[in-house]
């Protein structure tokens, strides 16, 4: 009860940069790659600092459209699951408008749209900007985790395990590794979500491994453990995560 009671509060994490992302300006492209890797933590620090890193990577490359695209996913994530500063609303959608100004098929800004309309619960405008994002990048995790969250609403878990699935094989990040334990929760498949509760928590293991304050990876543990029926270790690895979670509330 205590992870599932959890879950809503998270922030979302994502794939790793392609080649489309890159800059012309050399150090503008090393600010983005920093944005996007303290982006797909769960800390609100890191956000913070992501959303800076950002800042710096258009500053220096005024015509940036991968730059803006991921401010804005930064501001959709804290404004979903921080905030409800209308402000910030407003800061993604100027944002995404600029990006696809400067680059009219960047699928990562209909991906942020698609989040920007999921947390205004809206899940048909959801729907049709994240599958814009498919449509234009079949590779991108971002999407295909957006797309998969957006059916879980209305109900439709086989559609959104498929792509969440999909998401997975892409990303084994923090968020999509939720979305998708929990998309197969809502499914009668009690083998496959054994198999990726046994995944997620192996890769997780990694990630702390790395990095002990890992707060996403902390959670996700706690989340596998539950998942394969280990309230001990669950119990244990939430009380952690949650610890953690105070500790970067105070920053």
């Amino acid at each position: 009860a205590i992870v599932a009671a959890l879950r809503v509060n998270l922030t979302t994490h994502r794939s790793a940069p392609k080649p489309h992302h890159h800059s012309h300006n050399s150090e503008a492209y090393q600010y983005f790659l920093r944005g996007r890797s303290l982006s797909r933590q769960f800390a609100q620090g890191a956000l913070k600092a992501a959303q800076l890193m950002f800042d710096q990577a258009i500053k220096l490359d005024p015509e940036y459209a991968a730059a803006y695209a991921g401010r804005a996913m930064v501001d959709a994530t804290i404004a979903m699951h921080y905030s409800q500063n209308e402000d910030e609303a407003d800061t993604v959608l100027a944002n995404c408008e600029t990006a696809l100004r400067i680059n009219p098929g960047l699928a990562d800004a209909y991906a942020t749209l698609g989040l920007y309309y999921l947390a205004l619960a809206d899940p048909d405008a959801c729907i049709e900007n994240a599958s814009r994002a498919v449509e234009l990048n079949p590779s991108s995790a971002d999407a295909h985790s957006i797309l998969g969250v957006s059916y879980l609403r209305p109900g439709d878990y086989e559609t959104a395990y498929r792509h969440l699935k999909e998401a997975y094989a892409l990303d084994q990040g923090v968020w999509i590794s939720m979305m998708l334990l929990t998309s197969l929760n809502g499914v009668d498949r009690p083998d496959e979500r054994s198999h990726y509760a046994r995944r997620v928590l192996e890769d997780m293991r990694k990630r702390v491994q790395i990095n002990p304050h890992d707060i996403g990876a902390t959670f996700m543990i706690a989340s596998a453990y539950a998942d394969l029926g280990n309230a001990d270790q669950a119990r244990h690895w939430i009380a952690i995560s949650t610890a953690f979670a105070t500790d970067d509330a105070r920053l």
